[in-house]
């Protein structure tokens, strides 16, 4: 009997799953699409030793297709690129993905996935998305350069 235990209990851990993160990451984008317009309030952190930046808060207004506007108060860095963003843009490309875990992150069960872009032209290098997938919304996105 506690062979037999010891057996289950390696099996459950050998054939444990985990979950798709391209499956949440199409179920996003699916969702997305849905959208017409929306409006966010953001807090920008800026994270360089070199550079300090205030933190900054704004909102950043979008419509289908891809219309951007953002207001702030305070003074905003804007990268290169202009204020388009999107964590959804960024997943219309060639990338991969890669399931980390499940938090919480403000009374929300999510799911972090990292997103890794494919293309040599993009600056970004790496991109960690908190995904709530009862709503199939991102929660929190951070891009590491």
């Amino acid at each position: 009997m506690r062979y037999l235990l010891i057996i289950f209990f390696i099996s459950s851990i050998l054939f444990a799953q985990t979950k798709n993160a391209d499956e949440i990451i199409t179920n996003v984008k699916n969702k997305f699409e849905t959208v017409k317009d929306y409006q966010v309030d953001l807090k920008i952190e800026v994270d360089m030793e070199f550079l300090r930046v205030p933190k900054v808060s704004a909102t950043v207004y979008f419509k289908q297709p891809d219309k951007m506007k953002m207001d702030s108060k305070d003074f905003a860095v804007l990268p290169k690129e202009g204020i388009n963003f999107s964590p959804i843009s960024m997943l219309n490309g060639d990338y991969t993905s890669i399931y980390v875990k499940e938090d919480t992150l403000e009374n929300h069960i999510v799911d972090v996935v990292k997103i890794i872009p494919l293309s040599d032209s993009t600056k970004i290098i790496l991109t960690t998305l908190w995904i709530d997938t009862k709503n199939n919304v991102i929660r929190r996105s951070r891009n590491h350069n």
